[in-house]
């Protein structure tokens, strides 16, 4: 495939908007990636709406728009992103001639009904694929497990990979300990966990906990905050709500550790932001997570879903020296270089060349 051919198709049910920034960032991420790379690349995404309705219609306007354009041009190759929805179409319609699928965590670990009742969808469209781009060696495995797929054509890829800054800016604070949550406002990413394991936590030292995220738990953790003020004279929280992407990263550079207690992850780029900047992190030990995060190396874990295991991990880091904090985040970068969007751009460029290569 020449550059002059390097022109490509991206159907994602997500995808970051203005009002909605945060919302698929790694589909972004991916596109960009390939971009950099040489490729003209023609995304169509789905627009975000909790009106249940206007959801259905849009899928199916969305789906008559994929079979139109695949149907319209049968040689520009297409690159699905959650192909347990996106892939819909490709059952009975238009499956493309060069077709390469990225697989995210509810495609292969659902968590309803609805998403379990897909897993044939994915199935049949991984059959079909010239490429599957996988975002852990944990996913890998279980494609090729769960679905008998032929593990040449399953590629790891971590989501994009992630923006490296020159240095390491973390700060070791040695009065006050500093810890942050950053994600969506849902049960699934466990932040219930992290606020149950705060009401435990006996900290002998001045506590600034930080929230960054929004979603429908929102006042439910509003409400909690406001009782853990109540009970906690050492600890000071705040909730930030979402923010840009580049001011996260400045807010990972302010703490001590990043908590992050996530019942699922297929890979979990925030961690790795978070170690990008030098700043460990205390998570769940879920396979995605575990991809990179070594237990006392660059960042501690805990039982998921366990805020006994979490308190007790916030009580060893309480009284860390500063060498140890050093050698932490020094791990944490060092990790995180690894994942470099660069790294991880060209690598997934030369897979897609040669998968489409064969005839």
């Amino acid at each position: 495939m020449t550059d002059l051919q390097k022109k490509i198709r991206v159907f994602s049910n997500m995808y970051p908007t203005k009002d909605n920034p945060e919302f698929g960032t790694f589909v972004k991420q991916i596109v960009d990636n390939l971009i950099s790379e040489g490729w003209t690349v023609d995304v169509h995404a789905m627009p975000k709406t909790k009106n249940k309705v206007l959801k259905l219609v849009n899928y199916f306007i969305f789906f008559l728009r994929m079979i139109f354009l695949v149907k319209k041009e049968p040689d520009v190759p297409v690159y699905v992103h959650y192909p347990s929805f996106t892939g819909i179409p490709f059952l009975l319609f238009a499956t493309p001639k060069r077709y390469i699928i990225n697989i995210h965590g509810t495609d292969l670990l659902p968590q309803n009904w609805m998403q379990k009742r897909l897993l044939f969808v994915t199935k049949r469209n991984l059959q079909v694929a010239d490429l599957v781009v996988v975002p852990s060696k944990f996913y890998q495995e279980q494609v090729i497990r769960s679905f008998g797929i032929n593990s040449e054509k399953v590629f790891v890829s971590p989501s994009g990979g992630i923006e490296i800054r020159r240095q390491n800016k973390y700060q070791i604070h040695t009065e006050t300990l500093k810890l942050g949550f950053v994600g969506r406002l849902v049960p699934n990413k466990g932040w219930r966990v992290f606020t149950d394991a705060l009401a435990k936590f006996a900290s002998n030292r001045n506590t600034i906990v930080s929230f960054v995220g929004d979603g429908p738990d929102m006042a439910d953790l509003q409400s909690t905050i406001s009782t853990l003020t109540r009970s906690n004279e050492n600890m000071e929280f705040e909730i930030l709500g979402a923010l840009p992407h580049d001011a996260v990263l400045r807010f990972f550079e302010g703490l001590d550790f990043l908590v992050f207690p996530s019942f699922g992850e297929s890979l979990g780029l925030v961690g790795l932001e978070a170690m990008s900047v030098g700043t460990p992190i205390i998570a769940s030990n879920i396979p995605g997570i575990l991809t990179y995060l070594e237990d006392g190396k660059n960042g501690f874990s805990f039982e998921m879903g366990n805020s006994e295991d979490l308190v007790q991990k916030l009580n060893n880091i309480v009284n860390l020296d500063s060498m140890h904090k050093k050698y932490l985040s020094d791990n944490a970068r060092n990790t995180a270089l690894k994942y470099d969007k660069n790294i991880v751009s060209k690598s997934l460029n030369d897979t897609i060349l040669k998968a489409l290569s064969v005839e």
